[in-house]
């Protein structure tokens, strides 16, 4: 086992700086990502929860309904479908803005469109 101890004020000190150098574009990208994932994903969302209140025979849903809909086979599935499409947006985003960051750290220039 290496007994080099790790530099925590360097590391911070390294984040700083790389943060510092992509902080534009890591602000430009989340404010397109977030444009892009409202005007994509929320009316796919939309869809999906009307489709699958139409499937179980409900019009609407009122809070006394929720749990019994949820658990549901049509509920199940509409809980799976949106887990993983939750699941695929925020693996995105942390996966561009990791990346964004490494750049940084590397000082290598991006475009702003680098993850969309």
């Amino acid at each position: 086992m290496n007994d080099e101890k790790i530099n925590i004020a360097s590391s911070l000190w390294g984040l700083i700086k790389s943060l510092r150098y992509s902080f534009f574009n890591i602000i430009i990208f989340e404010i397109l990502y977030n444009i892009v994932t409202i005007l994509i994903f929320k009316p796919i969302i939309n869809f999906l929860i009307s489709f699958f209140l139409t499937i179980s025979g409900k019009s609407i849903i009122l809070n006394n309904d929720i749990f019994g809909f949820i658990f549901s086979p049509p509920g199940l599935m509409m809980s799976l479908i949106l887990l993983i499409i939750g699941i695929f947006i925020i693996y995105y985003e942390f996966a561009v803005f990791t990346g964004l960051l490494l750049a940084g750290y590397q000082k290598k220039k991006v475009s702003i469109f680098y993850g969309l």
